[in-house]
């Protein structure tokens, strides 16, 4: 997500690619709020996406492909579908320490510490690896880091 509005540590992002769309949507700690897709896919593709995204009740707007481009910000990367995404796990460390006290702490957290990983895709690379080892959670700086965006969401997703 390349969008001039973003702010560092937000939690609504622009999710781009059809897995990553579709990943979001299938995200148990995450809220999918509109799914945007180019007119004129093809008959199967559009279908597949449609199916499954109607599944769970979510509408899906189609738009122009400029309309697309400028709500992702990442014309090269959105292959045609992107979705709102509110983060729903994104927890300050303050938070998630208070969170782990009590009946929580009596097992020890498992975590990863980000630290100049500069490339988004590499991040996503990362939050993918965390996320199949079964880890609590990432310590994600706010500064010299890039946040979670639709290239950090396309590379977890394996895209």
């Amino acid at each position: 997500m390349t969008r001039r509005d973003f702010r560092r540590g937000e939690t609504e992002i622009i999710v781009f690619g059809r897995h990553a769309v579709l990943e979001a949507i299938r995200s148990h700690g995450s809220t999918v709020g509109e799914v945007k897709m180019v007119k004129g896919r093809s008959t199967a593709d559009r279908r597949a996406f449609r199916q499954e995204v109607g599944s769970v009740g979510i509408a899906i707007e189609e738009v122009s492909r400029e309309e697309l481009s400028r709500y992702t910000g990442a014309p090269r990367h959105d292959q045609g579908f992107a979705a709102k995404v509110q983060l729903g796990r994104v927890i300050e460390v303050d938070g998630f320490i208070e969170a782990s006290k009590g009946r929580a702490a009596r097992k020890p957290c498992r975590l990863i510490a980000l630290d100049g990983v500069t490339n988004s895709q590499n991040v996503g690379m990362v939050v993918r690896s965390v996320v199949a080892a079964g880890l609590d959670g990432i310590l994600w700086p706010l500064v010299d880091q890039p946040w979670v965006n639709g290239l950090v969401v396309r590379a977890a997703a394996g895209s």
